[in-house]
């Protein structure tokens, strides 16, 4: 049903244009006004969903295939105007990004799945069930929707091309766009919904609604409270559906399922016609999409560069919203919270997590029985193990282990793995990622992203005419993401395992300079005395502030007491010399000392240099 550019006529497609952009305005403005923060995450889910079933070919007899929309699942959950943007925005993201749908056709496209769709299973479905939350009606309801709406779409479609003859012909009535007449475009397209790919989306939006009804009252228009404690189980329906998207070109290839009907290309329209019509010509390509055919055509099977696509284009769907949404209530200062008592509650999570760590290295566990000098030489030679050995595999053993060790020690594994995913992405994935591209590792690439006209040479250096990513790329962004992620978990379990003291016992005992004990010592102590500073400062300004306060206001302030701030580390660091100096303090870091290590320790010693030798040498 994704109309490609050159099968419209300028009659037709300026017209479409400015119909949906009426019904954008609208759900915008419906949107920004009705839109709550904790229905975000689900509208990124359902633009995300419909992105993906989508990419779900239904082969059908005649070699042609289809697919389902989600629009109207949305439009039942989150109302119709809802829909109307998150369906947009997935359309969009096909158009541009994998070729999926005319730019020039992008107004129709909408007004068919985006805005026909949606309120018709909406009205059928309001009509049928009317305010029963549980029963047959809904059911009913969801299913006759889901299938008419779909049905009706595709007749909207059949329309638009069956008048291109009428419209736009040449002097001789030969078309110059879709080539074939209402008889024949109107049957082709409603048929096949109404029979296969509409009974298909009605059962789709069926399960759905049962599934979300029964959590009382589900989640309409008004709020998403009632699945708010299924939310995760949501993102996991997402992450597999994307996983499973290659099964779109897998079944339609055994089954003997073609392009959809009116989305021919030039070959297939010659072959077809025997000739290519003059209009279609001109616009067919319009546009290059980065990732065309979502990648089909760039793995050796296909089914890579398909896969791949799934997991991008949900992630943009995922995105684009959630910018939207921003943009949207971006003057509703009262949900949210400035910049400065945000970074003010991270500041004070400071001395939280100072607390947390003294806790965690309390409880009872496996490494927490273990001698602090154990346990460094464990983790020097795990870390020498992460960056020496140059294969995933290693690094996946590694990371396993880590996660026994942390379970056997009782660690808090929510809190240790949500930095560990936040480190690993930004500061191993995101980093690595560019890497990834044939322009910085050379090779075949596997999913082609770009593709230029020539290739460019610059001295030395050469841009492929072929642009994309290469087995070799993604092989060195695993690796470096699996580093950093091992590397940190690794740290953060030891940390949170040993109190601060034993370690700096540990430390001395092998001979760290006094100097770098003492920076670390000072440092980790006094950071919690200055974060619990600027807590107060913040505390006591609010108790003197009535009102409001501006962002220029509040960054003024936030600037005014760094230079305090800093004017205080100043003067307490000479303070905190002189004291030391008036004690005796010469230089040397005076710790007492450890005991001997018991049996347990030097077994665990001995298991440790074995583990990190195997991984390092074997």
């Amino acid at each position: 049903m994704h109309i490609p550019d050159g099968y419209l006529s300028p009659q037709t497609f300026v017209p479409m244009y400015a119909v949906s952009a009426g019904f954008w305005a609208v759900g915008l403005r419906k949107l920004k006004a009705q839109l709550t923060v904790k229905q975000v995450p689900y509208l990124s889910m359902a633009a995300a969903f419909s992105f993906l079933i989508m990419m779900f070919n239904i082969p059908i007899p005649g070699g042609t295939s289809g697919h389902a929309v989600g629009g109207g699942i949305i439009a039942i959950l989150l109302g119709p105007w809802t829909a109307v943007i998150a369906v947009s925005v997935v359309l969009m993201i096909q158009a541009l990004v994998f070729g999926d749908g005319g730019i020039t056709a992008y107004g129709a496209n909408c007004f068919n799945m985006a805005i026909v769709a949606p309120f018709v299973t909406w009205f059928i479905f309001r009509a049928v069930a009317g305010n029963r939350k549980s029963g047959v009606r809904p059911m009913a309801g969801a299913f006759l929707g889901g299938w008419l709406g779909l049905s009706v779409a595709a007749a909207c479609a059949g329309v638009e091309f069956g008048i291109q003859p009428i419209v736009a012909h040449g002097p001789g009535g030969a078309p110059l766009y879709a080539p074939y007449p209402l008889s024949i475009a109107l049957p082709a397209m409603f048929f096949g919904h109404l029979l296969v790919f509409g009974p298909f989306e009605g059962v789709v939006t069926m399960l759905l609604v049962k599934y979300f009804y029964s959590t009382d009252a589900g989640f309409a228009a008004a709020g998403a409270q009632a699945a708010g404690k299924k939310r995760w189980k949501l993102w996991l329906v997402i992450a597999a559906l994307a996983a499973l998207t290659p099964l779109g070109i897998i079944i339609p290839a055994k089954l003997g399922g073609g392009d959809a009907w009116g989305e021919w290309g030039a070959e297939t329209l010659r072959k077809m016609l025997g000739y290519v019509p003059a209009g279609f010509k001109g616009l067919h390509n319009l546009w290059n999409p980065p990732i065309p055919n979502y990648g089909a055509g760039a793995a050796s099977s296909g089914t890579g560069g398909y896969l791949a696509s799934g997991f991008t284009g949900a992630v943009l769907a995922v995105g684009l919203i959630y910018l939207l949404s921003k943009f949207l209530k971006g003057g509703h200062k009262s949900s949210r919270l400035s910049y400065l008592d945000k970074g003010l509650s991270h500041i004070a999570k400071v001395t939280k997590n100072s607390y947390v760590q003294w806790e965690l290295s309390s409880r009872r566990g496996f490494l927490q029985e273990l001698d602090a000098r154990v346990k460094v030489i464990f983790t020097l030679l795990m870390l020498a193990a992460v960056n020496i050995r140059k294969d995933l595999p290693t690094e996946l053993v590694i990371a396993a282990f880590i996660f026994i060790l942390a379970l056997a020690s009782k660690a808090d594994l929510k809190l240790i793995y949500a930095r560990v995913a936040f480190i690993g992405f930004f500061f191993g994935f995101l980093i690595a990622l560019p890497s990834a591209l044939n322009i910085i590792t050379p090779g075949r690439p596997i999913l082609t992203l770009i593709t230029l006209r020539e290739a460019h040479s610059f001295w030395t250096y050469t841009i492929p005419r072929e642009i994309g990513i290469t087995s070799g790329g993604l092989f060195g962004v695993a690796m470096l993401t699996m580093r950093v992620a091992n590397s940190v978990s690794l740290a953060m379990l030891v940390l949170f395992t040993t109190p601060f003291t034993e370690i700096m016992r540990a430390l001395k005992t092998f001979r760290v300079p006094d100097s770098v004990l003492a920076v670390v010592n000072l440092t980790y102590k006094y950071i919690f005395i200055f974060a619990k500073t600027v807590e107060d400062m913040h505390l006591a300004k609010i108790s003197r502030t009535a009102g409001d306060v501006d962002g220029s206001e509040a960054r003024r302030w936030a600037a005014g007491r760094m230079g305090i701030i800093f004017k205080k580390t100043q003067t307490r660091c000479d303070e905190i010399f002189k004291a030391m100096l008036s004690r005796g303090f010469t230089g040397e870091m005076r710790l007492r000392g450890q005991g001997a290590m018991k049996k347990s320790d030097w077994l665990a010693l001995l298991a440790a240099c074995a583990a990190g030798i195997t991984l390092i040498f074997v």
